[in-house]
């Protein structure tokens, strides 16, 4: 049964190319404090989906991003296709299922943050939500 295992906002997620592509974070958030609100603000977000086998069959993800009223998402990225590539050898690890799975790195910029409060990202995989994870956003500097 698919699950989401990880989840984090941050500035920025870096690969090192250098290193076998590895992922960096750079300043990871557990609140949000752009400069003023309302106004715009740029984040990443890394999440794992564990409960899978993306070696042996397609998903499709989705993740929607809500202002505190829940109301029509703020940032909606559509289907995002976890293509099955048959000609990618299956890995020779010993997990059990459950704990197999993906790593997924988002970018989203200048995203419109009209109100302060609890936001939401909601994680979508194959039209079941899988979990809704807030984060607290308030403007460093009143007007």
């Amino acid at each position: 049964m698919p699950k989401l295992s990880t989840f984090m906002y941050c500035e920025e997620v870096v690969k090192n190319e250098q290193n076998n592509n590895q992922i960096m974070l750079r300043a990871p958030l557990t609140v949000f404090r752009p400069a003023f609100v309302p106004g715009m603000f740029s984040f990443s977000l890394v999440l794992g989906i564990s409960g899978i086998d993306p070696t042996s069959k397609e998903y499709k993800l989705q993740l929607k991003f809500f202002n505190p009223t829940l109301s029509d998402p703020i940032v909606d990225t559509g289907v995002i296709p976890i293509v099955h590539d048959p000609n990618q050898p299956k890995p020779t690890n010993d997990l059990p299922e459950e704990f197999q799975g993906i790593l997924v790195n988002l970018d989203f910029r200048n995203v419109v943050l009209k109100h302060e409060g609890e936001y939401f990202t909601e994680v979508i995989l194959d039209g079941e939500l899988l979990n809704r994870v807030p984060v607290y956003v308030k403007g460093a500097e009143q007007t």
